[in-house]
C-alpha cells in the first residue's frame, strides 16, 4: 500500500554543494537532514526538481559576474529544474540582523 511505501522511503534530504561549506545558511537548516555532496552545479538541492542558489549582495558587489556565471552553470547541467529559487542574504548595519 501506499501507507507502506511512505514508511519505508528514505526521508527527504537536502545535498548541499561542498562550495556551500562554512556557509551559516547551513546552522538555519534543523528541521530537515541535510549532506554535503560533489559535484553539484546549483548551491542545494531541495527537491527532485527544485534547486537553490545561494548569494550575499556583499560577494555580489565583490564579484557582479559570479552570480550570470552560477545561474548558467546549473542551465548547462539540467534543463530539469523546474522550481530554481535564489536565496540571497543582505547584511544589516551592525545594530540589525542578517536578512535572507
Amino acid at each position: 500500500s501506499n501507507r507502506d511505501a511512505m514508511a519505508t522511503a528514505p526521508a527527504p534530504k537536502v545535498l548541499v554543494s561542498e562550495r556551500q561549506r562554512g556557509n551559516p545558511v547551513l546552522k538555519e537548516l534543523r528541521n530537515v537532514p541535510w549532506q554535503f555532496e560533489r559535484g553539484l552545479a546549483p548551491d542545494y538541492i531541495v527537491g527532485s526538481r527544485a534547486c537553490l542558489m545561494f548569494i550575499s549582495v556583499r560577494y555580489h558587489q565583490l564579484k557582479p559576474q559570479y552570480l550570470a556565471r552560477r545561474l548558467a552553470d546549473v542551465a548547462r547541467a539540467s534543463n530539469e529544474w523546474r522550481l530554481r529559487v535564489l536565496l540571497c542574504q543582505v547584511r544589516g548595519g551592525p545594530d540589525r540582523h542578517d536578512v535572507t
